[in-house]
């Protein structure tokens, strides 16, 4: 059996990890109806874990959270690598001119690539180190999870909103 408490930024339920998702599923469908912006319930809801879940699950949702998120440059590289390499062959007809379109797109290029080897660094990091000593979480702007697990298999999931108006809303609605 779930057990709820409002703690003075949110609120907490322990339990199974069931059990914690029903009240995740719930605490999600009272946000729709709070001042907590659009972006952060549905950032959230990709997040909170499902009845369905398992703890790998969970996992695997913060360490995509968590990452940097991917950049438009990023998305275009197949196109840059082929504007650059017709650039490239260009370039022996007018040097000048193309030779900054091109510095232009070797930055692009190069940038993208950074950000995709960062990225991969970070889930590393992430799934092998920072989730081993720390509890799963989310993080907006507008409120912050964190979800735990003892050894007996019990969960407890922390739900803390940024803005006291929505706070108090969310307590009242789960209030006994």
């Amino acid at each position: 059996m779930s057990k709820l408490e409002h703690t003075n930024a949110g609120l907490k339920v322990e339990g199974e990890l069931e059990e914690v998702a029903q009240v995740a599923r719930k605490i999600e469908e009272k946000l729709e109806s709070s001042d907590v912006k659009r972006e952060s319930i549905e950032c959230f809801n990709e997040w909170r874990p499902r009845e369905e879940d398992s703890e790998k699950d969970v996992k695997e949702k913060t360490i995509k959270q968590a990452v940097i998120t991917k950049k438009d440059v990023e998305k275009d590289v197949e196109h840059i690598e082929e504007k650059l390499s017709y650039s490239i062959r260009d370039i022996q007809n007018s040097a000048t001119e193309k030779s900054e379109s091109v510095s232009k797109l070797v930055f692009k290029l190069a940038f993208s690539k950074t950000v995709k080897v960062t990225r991969k660094t970070e889930a590393l990091i992430y799934s092998k180190l920072m989730l081993k000593f720390n509890p799963y979480y989310f993080d907006s702007h507008d409120l912050s999870a964190n979800l735990k697990c003892d050894q007996k298999d019990n969960y407890c999931l922390d739900i803390n909103l940024m803005e006291e108006n929505a706070r108090k809303r969310l307590k009242e609605e789960f209030s006994d």
